[in-house]
C-alpha cells in the first residue's frame, strides 16, 4: 500500500448511475498530482506525481481497486500525460528535467516494461508536450509548445513513426493571436476519421483567460486552416477561463468541446461547459453546469450511452478552496442532464 505522506490522489469507481462502489487513496511524497488514468482491459493505469518531482509514477490497479505494481519514469510531473494505444500499449510523455526540459516519450507494455524511449531536444529555451495521440499509421503525434528567446510560448506539433522517430515537426507562428499574448500552446490533439490532425490552441496574456483556436493539419504536417472559436463563445455570453479542455469527434462528424467557462462580466462565476459544433466548427449549442458554484477545474469524458460524464472541483456550498467538493454529472448527447 502506498503511504508516503498525507497528500494523496483519490481514485473512485462508480456504477453506471454514478453511485460509488469503492475509492482508494494513492499517496505521493510532497503533494500528489494525478496526471492521467487509462482503462486497458481489466486494469487501470494511473499516472501520479509529487509537486516539483522529476519523475512520474505509473500505478497499475485492477477494477476492484487492488494495487498490482508501481513504477517510476523520468518525466516531470508538471506536463506528464498518458495515452492507451493498439495492442495494449501505453505511451507516457512530457518534459524531462534530465534533458534540460526537453520533451520525452516512453512506450510501455502493460507490465510497465519500456519498449522504447526518445528525447526530443528543445529548439529554443525549452519545450513541452502536453497531449498526444496514437495515429492510424501506427505512429504518434505530440502537441505542446516551444519557448523562444523572448520567453514567448509558441505552439508546436511533432509527428513520429511507430518507433518514436520524428517524421516532421511544425511551429505555428501566432500571427493570428494578439501580440501581447505570451502563452500560446497546443493543449490537445485529435485525429479525425479522415486522417487530419486537429489541434486545440489556447492563447492568453495572463495564463488565465484564454482565447481558443482550432488548427488543422493534414497527415504530412501541412497547415490546412485556422478557426477562431472566440466570436462564437463571446456572442453567447460565455468565456473560456483556462485549460485543460476536452475535444472529441461526434458520430455525426461534428465535435464536442468541454471544460471550464466563465460568465462574462461576473467575477468568480465559473461553470463546467459542453459545446457542440458541426463539422466546420460552427457552434450549434453550448451549455453550462454548476449554477452559482465556482468550478475551479473540470474534465469531460464520453459516456457509453452517447452522452458525457463531467466532473469538476467546486468551492460552492460555503466552502473555501481548501475544502472543495466534487461536482459529478451525467448528460445525454444534447447536453441535457440525466443525473
Amino acid at each position: 500500500m502506498l503511504n508516503y505522506s498525507q497528500d494523496c490522489v483519490i481514485v473512485t469507481k462508480t456504477d453506471p448511475e454514478l453511485n460509488e462502489i469503492w475509492h482508494r487513496s494513492l499517496y505521493a511524497k510532497g503533494g500528489a498530482s494525478c496526471r492521467f488514468i487509462l482503462n486497458i482491459g481489466t486494469s487501470l493505469f494511473i499516472g501520479i506525481g509529487a509537486l516539483g518531482s522529476d519523475t512520474i509514477s505509473l500505478i497499475k490497479m485492477d477494477h476492484n481497486g487492488q494495487l498490482n505494481w508501481k513504477k517510476n519514469y523520468p518525466i516531470s510531473y508538471t506536463t506528464a500525460a498518458g495515452e492507451a494505444g493498439p495492442g495494449q500499449k501505453i505511451m507516457i510523455f512530457g518534459s524531462s528535467l534530465n534533458t534540460n526540459n526537453s520533451p520525452g516519450s516512453y512506450e510501455l507494455d502493460t507490465a510497465g516494461n519500456i519498449l522504447w524511449n526518445h528525447a526530443y531536444y528543445a529548439s529554443g529555451n525549452g519545450n513541452d508536450f502536453y497531449n498526444g495521440s496514437f495515429t492510424m499509421d501506427g505512429g504518434f503525434a505530440f502537441v505542446g509548445d516551444v519557448i523562444n528567446n523572448m520567453a514567448v510560448f509558441i505552439p508546436q506539433i511533432t509527428k513520429t513513426n511507430a518507433n518514436g522517430d520524428t517524421l516532421w515537426s511544425r511551429i505555428v507562428q501566432n500571427t493570428f493571436t494578439p501580440a501581447a499574448n505570451t502563452y500560446n500552446f497546443f493543449q490537445q490533439i485529435l485525429e479525425t476519421v479522415d486522417g487530419h490532425l486537429i489541434c486545440l490552441l489556447g492563447s492568453s496574456a495572463d495564463a488565465n483567460n484564454f482565447q481558443i483556436f482550432v488548427v488543422v493539419f493534414d497527415k504530412n504536417g501541412n497547415n490546412r486552416k485556422i478557426i477562431d472559436l472566440n466570436e462564437s463563445y463571446y456572442s453567447s455570453g460565455t468565456g473560456i477561463t483556462g485549460f485543460p479542455v476536452n475535444l472529441y469527434q461526434a458520430s455525426d462528424g461534428g465535435y464536442y468541446l468541454g471544460g471550464v467557462s466563465k460568465t462574462i462580466g461576473i467575477a468568480l462565476h465559473h461553470n463546467i461547459f459542453i459545446s457542440k459544433f458541426d463539422s466546420d466548427f460552427n457552434l450549434l449549442w453550448t451549455k453550462n453546469y454548476g449554477g452559482n458554484n465556482d468550478i475551479i477545474n473540470a474534465n469531460i469524458i464520453p459516456y457509453a450511452s452517447g452522452g458525457f460524464v463531467a466532473a469538476g472541483t467546486t468551492s460552492a456550498f460555503g466552502k473555501n478552496y481548501n475544502e472543495a467538493e466534487i461536482l459529478l454529472l451525467l448528460t445525454d448527447e444534447n447536453g441535457n442532464i440525466l443525473k
